[in-house]
């Protein structure tokens, strides 16, 4: 139900896009409709995945990663060579931070609290308000974190340095190596009754 619904508020979302001729990422186009419209069309992949989003840990690829993690490659071949955008964006940073902190004191307090029969169930219950509360604020926070920390570099980072040299060029590397290094201290964790604070 949640994935037939997810890919008809999709196909809505592109259908108003459409008829109201939007490219949210023209500078014609205000940044807060962009900010305001573009989040919600991750709503299909988080539905699919549930909240909160698993890590996608499997050999065999699921649909939710590539819808979700997908949508953000597009967004930035799209972004691709339009620095105009961020540079537009950086006045807004600061109100941005604000905003995104108070979605995601909002999006902490809604989570319900964690119990063994809802991890072993899989799913979070999808009939309640917190639940599409969840979705949709993850859909905001992610795409507002994403940007923001791209204003942040922007505006911190761009600059020339042999260190950032050397995190660039060693980024996806480390990224092939912490796969099975997180899964091996996942699994020397598990067993701990460690308290999260």
């Amino acid at each position: 139900v949640g994935a037939w619904m997810g890919t008809r508020i999709e196909i809505l979302l592109v259908r108003v896009i459409r008829a109201f001729r939007l490219d949210l990422l023209s500078l014609e186009s205000s940044q807060w409709i962009s900010f305001g419209v573009l989040p919600l069309l991750f709503v299909p992949a988080v539905m699919m995945a549930g909240v909160p989003m698993p890590a996608p840990e499997s050999f065999v690829p699921a649909l939710w990663p590539f819808l979700f993690f997908g949508g953000f490659y597009i967004l930035g071949w799209m972004l691709r060579g339009r620095d105009e955008l961020i540079e537009l964006s950086l006045r807004s940073t600061f109100l941005l931070s604000i905003l995104l902190a108070v979605a995601f004191g909002v999006y902490y307090w809604s989570m319900p609290v964690v119990d063994l029969r809802i991890i072993i169930g899989g799913r979070f219950d999808q009939s309640n308000l917190a639940y599409w509360l969840g979705v949709v604020l993850t859909c905001y926070l992610a795409v507002g974190l994403s940007w923001l920390s791209l204003l942040l570099g922007k505006r911190f980072l761009n600059k020339s340095s042999s260190l950032m040299g050397l995190v660039s060029d060693s980024s996806y590397w480390v990224y092939l190596v912490h796969l099975p290094l997180a899964l091996f201290l996942q699994t020397l964790l598990v067993p701990l009754e460690w308290s999260v604070w």
